[in-house]
């Protein structure tokens, strides 16, 4: 399951930076907006615009990034368990037909496969939500940290310096 856990990283990963560039573009719209006013006076309207879109070009590279891995670990878990249900039931099944093993024995294994084929899933799944409830308290407690120092410099923006003052 060592793929699994890859992709479950990877996904994780990705998903805080897509969150962090959500969040950049919340902070930089709810900015814009506040100052609609500057931006027509000083005719910076394509430079904020330019600023907002390279915001949004990094949170969907983000967003495609995490698919990739979310896609693959969805994709992944189910085929490996039915490649192993499908090598399992055949290895059985000619054992019975060789008689090396009886049918009581062959549903048993049967039985303790599913089970723990059922509680492996499971496990996995709760790696996904602890993964995702990580995402969640790191997003609090950045909130918790916040500070409101990256404002929008329009003085700097009209001289052509700097877009966002950091």
């Amino acid at each position: 399951m060592k793929a699994f856990d890859y992709c479950n990283i990877n996904s994780t990963k990705y998903l805080h930076r897509q969150l962090r560039y959500r969040d950049k573009l919340t902070d930089n719209l709810s900015q814009i907006l506040d100052g609609l006013s500057e931006i027509k006076t000083f005719n910076i309207y394509d430079k904020v615009r330019r600023m907002f879109y390279a915001v949004a070009d990094k949170w969907a590279r983000q967003y495609r990034l995490k698919r990739r891995y979310v896609d693959a670990r969805a994709g992944l878990v189910p085929l490996i368990i039915r490649m192993g249900k499908i090598i399992l039931y055949l290895a059985l099944v000619h054992m019975a037909l060789a008689g090396r093993i009886e049918i009581n024995v062959l549903l048993l294994l049967v039985t303790y496969f599913e089970n723990i084929t059922t509680n492996t899933r499971d496990l996995m799944n709760y790696s996904i939500h602890i993964r995702d409830w990580s995402t969640s308290i790191v997003r609090i407690n950045r909130l918790l940290n916040y500070s409101n120092g990256q404002r929008f410099d329009f003085r700097r923006t009209c001289q052509g310096r700097h877009y966002w003052q950091s």
